[in-house]
């Protein structure tokens, strides 16, 4: 028996008969295994006398049980980056929340050490240690108008593995409700470049990439589309995880300018590719990158959102609308779009709709009103109006 079922992994004949018999599923899985190599070599040191059945059937049943454990699958990606010369590495929390393995390329697997969910950073050590190691910033601080480079590996699955570098400024020296422990960058991110460095003018590490401003809500709530509103780690909150997790790490008190492609030629021998890997079946199927999330707690201890991508402080009250609603006669005169603008076409459903809306809202401020409605308002607004009229036509 043990023969005959050796004799059928060796040829394949499983996988071209019409009508599988019993056991064959189990026999083609096997036949398609890592392990089908070794599997055709102890068939044929079967078929010649130098191994003998009861030897062969028990490999099987290892084989089977290795084919059988669920293997792991990248469920999301972000960036890290090399701290220290003995293999420290820094990345987000949010990126490696969930996971059963995170590895990171270059370094491979790596062991977890610490992680600080109200910070929005995490701490792993690779087994080697690393070619090159990231500086941080000494002296003076990152300044507001100071040029900064992020390096990441934003959407792998379509940008590739190289290391993605944007550039911008430092606009602001602190996050969302003056938060002191995120800075307010322009530089472009993408989902993935979460975890990333945030370089300043003489290449040192003055943040770490983590979140940008939820530009949907904006629109839907202000009837604004937030430009270049992007957040980092700011450099004290690193310095303080670090040192409370007893990491040395290096201090560049220079100074000294350097040019954009020296830096970005420096920082990608130290940041890595961080891959978050569950064996989950719930979870499996999902290849997806790491959506940058925006961290909007007031305290350290609030519970971050369960959602994909936090939302921004709610924003002020809104001034009550000036009188009842507007009848149905003056909504008649109120004009909606009837499909959507083609300037907006490119982008997804619900932002290529509030785009259009916005843009016939101003226009009919500039040609007579809206009919008494306002852009969001109790009881509903133009956009409600607006958006749902533009679902209904198939946009």
């Amino acid at each position: 028996m043990a023969a005959k079922m050796a004799y059928r992994i060796a040829r394949h004949d499983v996988l071209r008969r019409p009508v599988p018999g019993p056991g064959d599923a189990r026999i083609a899985k096997l036949a398609n295994s890592s392990h089908a190599m070794t599997l055709r070599t102890m068939c044929a040191l079967l078929a010649i006398g130098l191994l003998s059945a009861s030897a062969l059937f028990a490999s099987l049943l290892l084989t089977a049980a290795l084919a059988q454990t669920p293997a792991s699958h990248v469920i999301k990606t972000g960036t890290g980056f090399f701290v220290s010369e003995t293999g420290h590495v820094v990345t987000n929390e949010h990126v490696v929340q969930g996971c059963d393995a995170v590895r990171a390329t270059p370094g491979g697997a790596l062991q977890k050490v610490a992680a600080d969910r109200a910070s929005d950073l995490a701490l792993y050590a690779a087994a080697a240690k690393p070619d090159a190691f990231a500086r941080l910033r000494g002296g003076r601080g990152a300044r507001a108008g100071e040029t900064v480079i992020a390096v990441g590996f934003p959407l792998p699955s379509i940008l590739g593995s190289d290391p993605i570098v944007t550039a911008g400024i430092i606009s602001s020296l602190s996050g969302v409700r003056s938060d002191r422990r995120r800075i307010q960058i322009t530089t472009p991110l993408q989902p993935g470049n979460s975890g990333g460095p945030l370089l300043g003018e003489d290449g040192a590490v003055v943040g770490v990439i983590v979140s940008q401003l939820d530009a949907l809500k904006v629109v839907r709530d202000y009837g604004e589309i937030p430009q270049n509103v992007n957040f980092a780690i700011s450099l004290d909150t690193l310095k303080s995880f670090l040192n409370g997790n007893g990491v040395s790490y290096l201090l560049d008190d220079s100074q000294k300018t350097k040019s954009p492609p020296d830096i970005t030629a420096e920082a990608t021998r130290y940041a890595v590719l961080i891959e978050c890997l569950s064996s989950r079946t719930d979870r499996e199927a999902t290849v997806v990158p790491e959506p940058i999330e925006p961290r909007t707690s007031d305290k350290p201890s609030d519970k971050p959102s369960d959602k994909a991508t936090d939302r921004i402080p709610e924003p002020l009250p809104r001034p009550a609308a000036p009188g009842p609603l507007p009848s149905p006669a003056n909504q008649a005169r109120i004009v909606f779009p009837k499909a959507v603008s083609p300037f907006h076409s490119a982008e997804m459903p619900e932002m290529a709709r509030m785009l259009t809306c916005r843009d016939q809202y101003v226009v009919n401020k500039y040609n007579g009103g809206n009919g008494g409605l306002l852009w969001m308002q109790d009881g509903g607004g133009y956009f409600d109006a607006c958006n749902n009229r533009l679902k209904d036509a198939g946009f």
